[in-house]
């Protein structure tokens, strides 16, 4: 699998629990798209500011913080996963 952009995405958008997450991931397969589930990002961010024990008010410590960090997403079976610094943080979102 190529690791280029094709230039063609598809957003899904809707409250927490709406399934969103489900449909993405038959939709992403069907089309022979790379799933990539942000909200992991988000939460891996979250995790990674709280883990520095930065309060996440602080908009320039986590400014400075994102500076430092190599966030990185790897696509693994058609689907992205997250790593910060090489680390996967999803044992701990």
């Amino acid at each position: 699998m190529s690791n280029n952009f094709s230039g063609r995405a598809i957003a899904i958008d809707g409250p927490a629990a709406s399934g969103k997450s489900s449909v993405s991931k038959i939709v992403a397969t069907r089309l022979g798209f790379v799933y990539v589930n942000s909200g992991n990002a988000y939460r891996a961010l979250t995790w990674k500011i709280l883990n520095a024990g930065i309060n996440p008010d602080d908009a320039a410590a986590v400014a400075a913080l994102l500076q430092k960090i190599d966030l990185t997403f790897v696509i693994e079976s058609n689907q992205t996963t997250v790593r910060i610094d090489g680390e996967d943080p999803e044992p701990f979102l």
